[in-house]
């Protein structure tokens, strides 16, 4: 099975004549809802900080003076005394490039190529940005997310193996690791495919 899209060299060299149950080029890395999410997200959160930011500061560019509240009390800052308002306005600054970041990254994600993927009877591969990895069928859990309907839709296959993030004090937390396959055709045969073989 396959959307008829040739596949880079190095994966062909990889797969080496080894039969195919379906090979997958896909569009982006990401799926596409998550890729709006995240430029809807990072817009709100830039449009509500800049304003802020802007309401802060535009006193000071007109050369008037800023009265706001500290945790000290009442403070003033002007275009000749400008100590006050230094840390309020990078705490500001900081929350405008939070907001820029993830709007970024939407924008980056929804840009970017996803990578191909095949599956044969004994392994699934991935290449990614000239990288190859081969994963047995035993590594994957058995837990399939799947989204979208029979025209189009992603796969979540989810492996046995966790990522773990140090919380510090020798606390740790394990976060199970997932191949994400995107706004691929066919999703619900490809899925069987997917069951079938972890089954094994």
């Amino acid at each position: 099975m396959s959307n008829n899209i040739s596949l880079p060299p190095d994966l062909e060299a990889a797969l080496a004549g080894e039969a195919t149950d379906f090979v997958i080029n896909t569009k982006r890395a990401e799926p596409l809802k998550k890729c709006i999410t995240l430029i809807v997200a990072g817009a709100a959160w830039l449009g509500f900080t800049a304003v802020f930011f802007f309401a802060m500061l535009y006193p000071l560019f007109l050369g008037k003076e800023v009265y706001f509240i500290t945790g000290q009390g009442p403070a003033v800052a002007g275009p000749g005394n400008l100590g006050p308002i230094v840390i309020p306005a990078l705490c500001a600054g900081i929350l405008v490039l939070i907001g820029a970041g993830i709007f970024v990254y939407g924008i980056y994600c929804l840009l970017k190529a996803g990578p191909s993927f095949a599956a044969t009877p004994k392994r699934f591969i991935i290449y990614s940005d000239g990288n190859i990895r081969s994963l047995d069928w035993s590594l994957f859990s058995g837990d399939i997310e799947l989204t979208g309907d029979a025209k189009k839709g992603s796969l979540f296959l989810g492996l046995k193996k966790n990522s773990v993030v140090n919380r510090g004090l020798g606390a740790y937390k394990y976060f199970p690791t997932t191949v994400v396959i995107s706004d691929i055709p066919n999703v619900f045969e490809i899925e069987k495919i997917c069951r079938e073989r972890m089954k094994r």
